[in-house]
């Protein structure tokens, strides 16, 4: 009877430390699809300008936000993403005549819904703290723009007078044909890169820059398109299933 009794127990404590084995394993094997959430700040502005246009040497602020898969296994994967991502400028153009010197001023704010496609390489395995680092391209549809303006004079004849704000306000812009005067075209296609560190837990964070690659109008009168984005994103997001338990 003790004889039995040894034999179950040692039964029970061997199937014990299977199924903690097997729970082990099953909980560190990696998936081939994870879905991730992230958020953050956008500082943005525009180049390849027309010549009577200038740039802020501030980089206007915004936001992004949006999801995230991780397809693949091991230190490469595949990263597809949609997100909300807003970009824009502050932008400057004068004008002069005999008496006067005008300045405008617009700040303007495009509301992009994009989808970056990112090759992305780990340092270790997906169980352990890693960095990251990843690019790809990314396609974008501009879905509203806005201009905030503010108009400025200043007597050149009287070089004490105080400058003059003589209009100021915010308008919608057209999105549509950049061929067609005052339209902004409603799409963009660019590329973009970022270096990052993800923990075990599934939080990571990152750092990254875009550059567009499609001018934004045209200019009728000088027969050339102007005005392309870039703009630099910090990102902090959690990739689900990633914690190692």
């Amino acid at each position: 009877m003790k004889k039995t009794y040894v034999i179950a127990a040692a039964m029970l404590v061997t199937m014990g430390a299977n199924a903690q084995v097997m729970e082990k394993d099953i909980v560190k094997k990696e998936r081939m699809l994870h879905w991730g959430v992230e958020a953050g700040l956008t500082l943005n502005n525009l180049y390849h300008l027309q010549d009577e246009f200038q740039t802020s040497n501030m980089l206007k602020v915004g936001g992004h936000g949006g999801v995230v898969a991780n397809i693949g296994s091991g230190r490469w994967a595949f990263q597809p993403g949609v997100r909300y991502i807003m970009k824009g400028a502050v932008i400057t153009t004068s004008s002069n005549t005999a008496i006067t010197h005008t300045e405008t001023k617009s700040k303007l704010t495009f509301h992009y819904v994009e989808m970056p496609l990112n090759i992305v390489w780990s340092s270790g395995n997906w169980s352990s703290n890693r960095f990251q680092v990843g690019a790809g391209p990314y396609v974008a549809y501009l879905a509203n723009a806005q201009d905030k303006y503010k108009v400025k004079t200043k007597s050149t004849v009287n070089v004490d007078d105080e400058p003059k704000v003589v209009s100021e306000g915010q308008r919608q812009l057209e999105v549509g044909d950049p061929y067609k005067n005052n339209q902004l075209r409603n799409y963009d296609i660019g590329a973009g890169a970022f270096i990052g560190y993800q923990m075990a837990s599934g939080v990571y964070v990152k750092a990254g820059a875009e550059l567009g690659f499609l001018d934004l109008q045209k200019n009728n009168t000088l027969g050339k398109f102007y005005e392309r984005n870039y703009n630099f994103l910090f990102t902090v997001g959690y990739m689900f299933g990633y914690k190692c338990k």
